[in-house]
């Protein structure tokens, strides 16, 4: 199994003028830390990840990091390709080091396994891609909160499976009930899911009932939060400071 973290981006969003994924968020806790949490949190010795982290030649100091809080873990160094682009080309910028199961796990996110998730991310990541081509944790979000929906990746999920998808979409939000955290592919899509993704990206037409990965599966996730972006943070720290996360590694 591979996980890829895309590193490559530019952090615009923040204006720091350090790696985004470095940023200490709450005291002892860097962005890219929760997911090097679920990274750690293999399961029981099971899941043995070689992880690829995607970079710009001049945030090097990412890959070290990790490295160094992933003793015994192989930790390869991708820079991204520009032939592609957006965080669907930092994903498939690793494609050298794909392997039979993969899954990327976006650094300055957070997320958390619904309550009584069978094992950990990595562990669910791998039965489902044993059943499925392409996968997606999903968040549940009601039609009230369209908000959301417009502002991430959103989804249709139904008994188990995603039947519409659209990058932050501009119309129609009614049609999606959910949102993905993450996502996981098998060796041989990677090529035709980053051109789906980039395309959805764009806005451009992209059907998901044509694509050869139809239907992607879809595993339950708690919660997620994109902290890329100030006022996420500053919710996420108001939500530690009012004991609503109880433990910030799993837990919200």
């Amino acid at each position: 199994m591979t996980v890829i973290l895309p590193c490559a981006g530019e952090g615009n969003r923040l204006g720091l003028t350090t790696p985004k994924e470095l940023f200490e968020i709450v005291p002892g806790k860097r962005l890219i830390d929760f997911s090097l949490e679920h990274i750690r949190a293999r399961g029981a010795g099971k899941v043995h990840p070689v992880v690829v982290v995607v970079i710009r030649p001049w945030k090097k100091e990412v890959a070290e990091y990790v490295a160094a809080k992933l003793p015994g873990t192989r930790v390869e160094t991708v820079l991204f390709n520009d032939d592609y682009s957006e965080w669907p080309g930092s994903v498939y910028s690793a494609a050298t080091f794909f392997s039979q199961y993969n899954l990327a796990l976006l650094p300055d996110s957070y997320l958390t396994l619904a309550g009584g998730a069978p094992g950990t991310l990595l562990e669910m990541v791998l039965a489902a891609l044993k059943n499925h081509n392409v996968i997606f944790g999903s968040v549940p979000c009601a039609y009230r909160d369209r908000g959301m929906l417009m502002n991430l990746g959103a989804m249709r999920v139904e008994q188990g499976v995603v039947t519409a998808f659209q990058d932050k979409p501009r119309q129609d939000p009614e049609i999606f009930n959910s949102f993905w955290g993450c996502y996981g592919f098998r060796q041989e899509y990677g090529k035709a899911l980053y051109d789906f993704l980039i395309r959805s990206v764009r806005h451009q037409p992209a059907s998901l009932e044509e694509q050869s990965f139809y239907p992607p599966g879809s595993i339950p996730l708690q919660s997620y939060l994109d902290l890329g972006t100030w006022e996420n943070i500053r919710r996420f720290r108001d939500q530690i400071e009012g004991n609503q996360i109880r433990n910030p590694k799993f837990e919200i």
